[in-house]
């Protein structure tokens, strides 16, 4: 009688465990969270839109789904046959969050996708496809720095990461062999500046998603991290606004190698984004911007004046 009431004590203490085992004190992709991503096809050009839709049970395990689409714009008739926006639907990922640590679900168990609760120089296993792996691991994430930062009012801890040497999947978009670039990621809504999902770096091939435009929820509201049209679709320039203000500015030389000069207003603010739609230069309160310190590429440069209008233009840098 007494080994029984031991055995029980122990089944009803492993029941409490796991029952506990899934409180989080992170908050990751919650219900209706919503993300909108820059894409680019070959011959089509729109936005990746995942949603946070419903909680499941997956392996035991409460986690949350999230459903992807690609909308985009078809502007070649004679190769597709068609012209105008489509929708394609995207198979689902599945989040789960546990402690400090966000899981995903990847080859057929939920892996340690971030960790707020990690130190600086921890690291991790890139959640994958293993069927898509090429080489012998997908690689490590390793944390740099951590702290929190204020969105809309709500305090959110961050985590800053990086790819490490030689992984063949992880963040930034770089092509393998590249130097990988640091890489922040904020509780509630992921990466900023690229897709929410890890890629192969060894793809020549269209990604599934470009850098994040903007995220929200009930709680922190809207977030705008790129262009305020996070679902807009523009059949020749997909990130700038149907039309500026009226009032219209001009930006030369174009192509520029040492600097740019803005004409037609008084800047308060000019900020440059790579193709990446990282900002990765900001000028305040001057008509000049030097970028002869960017390597070559197209930038977008955002340019807001003294009155909060903003305008946006693309310049190259050779």
């Amino acid at each position: 009688m007494k080994a029984t009431r031991i055995y029980t004590l122990l089944v009803l203490l492993l029941m409490a465990g796991g029952a506990t085992a899934q409180k989080s004190n992170i908050v990751f992709a919650p219900l209706g969270a919503e993300w909108h991503y820059n894409y680019y096809g070959m011959f089509e050009e729109g936005y990746i839109n995942i949603k946070a839709t419903k909680d499941t049970i997956i392996d035991g395990f409460n986690c949350m789904e999230l459903e992807k689409k690609r909308v985009v714009y078809l502007d070649d008739p004679f190769l597709h046959g068609e012209e105008g926006v489509f929708e394609h639907h995207l198979p689902s990922e599945f989040v789960m969050c546990s402690g400090d640590v966000v899981y995903l679900y990847r080859n057929q168990s939920f892996m340690k996708w971030f960790d707020f609760g990690a130190n600086v120089g921890d690291f991790w296993t890139i959640p994958v496809e293993q069927d898509y792996i090429i080489g012998d691991t997908a690689g490590f994430m390793v944390l740099q720095v951590k702290g929190t930062v204020n969105i809309n009012g709500v305090e959110l801890r961050y985590i800053d990461i990086i790819d490490a040497e030689d992984s063949n999947w992880g963040y930034g978009n770089y092509m393998y062999g590249q130097q990988p670039y640091t890489i922040r990621v904020i509780e509630r809504i992921g990466p900023i500046g690229v897709y929410l999902f890890p890629e192969d770096h060894w793809t020549f091939d269209a990604n599934e998603g470009g850098y994040l435009r903007c995220y929200s929820d009930t709680e922190i509201g809207h977030v705008s991290y790129y262009w305020n049209n996070c679902d807009y679709i523009n059949p020749l320039y997909q990130n700038l606004p149907e039309e500026n203000d009226t009032q219209t500015i001009s930006i030369y030389p174009n192509p520029a190698k040492e600097k740019v000069t803005i004409e037609g207003i008084e800047p308060a603010e000019a900020q440059v984004y790579n193709a990446l739609g990282q900002l990765v230069k900001t000028v305040r309160d001057a008509n000049e911007i030097p970028v002869a310190d960017l390597p070559q590429g197209v930038y977008m440069l955002r340019i807001a004046d003294a009155e909060g209008r903003i305008f946006t233009e693309k310049v190259a840098v050779r």
